[in-house]
């Protein structure tokens, strides 16, 4: 059952008709799904047109859209105005990033993201005697055992992005030697890209975002008021700290397992592309272990999200999520 309709044609035109939303390209239909199973819809062109019916009956299911390109994700998001904002749990939020206390939720989602990362090596090499495998895993327990040895100090998150930083060189030049050295890959390049691997991660992140953006929106927090990202005009700071734990599992572990198919590729051809999204889709509606029970991962990210928000409002602890390999 698709609850992520995602549109990658150009030329095409999106419209509401009869409860489905109908997709059709020189007046040809090409696609009909029904709007009550949908969540989002995500439109990755800048030439489709748009009915301000479907815009207004998707508002009414609370489904929302996103309009974004492979060089800019965060572009257009349109949702219901009845998403659950509250104006004191977004003063909260203000308040919390000049507290101690969100040094100590960056320190958790910085482990997490590392962690996570080490599980992706560990989860490829676990048939293999990689002696590199080693030497890798250890150098990122060191820096995780580092960033858990950090107390509160004034200018903290230079430091702490310093040590993540340095995770990350380490993970992406093992991605390179180990499963993307028969590609022309010079090493993680976000948005404008030319090789095929980071135009798969700069794709695949972008659908993360959208994920994690309905995922904060729904709970009624400020997407631009982040904790350790950067703040500027239109960049959803918030949004982009929350992606960090889901990186690895979701974009990377697919762009690995998708690596053989991609070979001898200059572009992203439409089969391949479709079948790419498709595996990300699939990991979002994957079971995985939560609290003793199981959920798909984007019923696990919602929950993380509101354990986020009580730590906000109320103090309580924030825990990452962290994937079992």
């Amino acid at each position: 059952m698709i609850k992520h309709l995602i549109i990658l044609e150009t030329n095409g035109y999106l419209h509401y008709r009869n409860g489905m939303v109908v997709f059709s390209k020189n007046k040809e239909i090409l696609m009909e799904v029904p709007l009550r199973k949908l969540k989002t819809i995500q439109i990755l062109s800048n030439r489709i047109s748009i009915s301000s019916y479907l815009i207004y009956e998707c508002s009414k299911r609370s489904i929302d859209l996103f309009f974004m390109s492979y060089y800019n994700p965060y572009i257009i998001m349109i949702s219901n105005l009845n998403h659950h904002a509250t104006v004191r749990l977004r003063k909260k939020q203000l308040e919390f990033i000049e507290k101690p206390e969100c040094f100590l939720v960056v320190k958790e989602i910085l482990i997490g993201k590392i962690k996570n990362q080490r599980s992706l090596l560990l989860y490829f090499g676990k048939s293999s005697k990689n002696e590199q495998l080693k030497i890798v895993e250890k150098e990122l327990s060191k820096i995780i055992q580092q960033i858990q040895n950090k107390r509160y100090f004034r200018n903290w998150q230079q430091e702490l992005l310093g040590l993540e930083g340095k995770a990350a060189k380490i993970y992406w030049q093992y991605l390179k030697n180990i499963y993307f050295r028969d590609f022309q890959f010079p090493g993680r390049i976000p948005r404008i890209s030319s090789d095929i691997i980071n135009s798969c991660l700069n794709l695949g992140y972008t659908i993360l975002l959208n994920m994690i953006w309905r995922a904060v929106s729904i709970a009624g927090l400020e997407p631009y008021a982040g904790f350790f990202h950067s703040e500027r005009s239109g960049k959803p700071s918030l949004v982009l700290d929350l992606m960090e734990e889901y990186r690895a599992w979701v974009v990377d572990r697919n762009v690995i397992k998708l690596r053989n198919e991609l070979k001898n590729l200059d572009t992203l051809k439409e089969s391949t592309r479709k079948k790419y999204i498709a595996y990300i889709l699939n990991t979002f509606s994957t079971e995985f272990s939560y609290n003793k029970k199981r959920y798909k991962l984007e019923t696990i990210i919602q929950k993380q999200i509101y354990r986020l928000c009580g730590t906000i409002v109320d103090n309580k602890p924030y825990k990452n999520y962290i994937f079992r390999w």
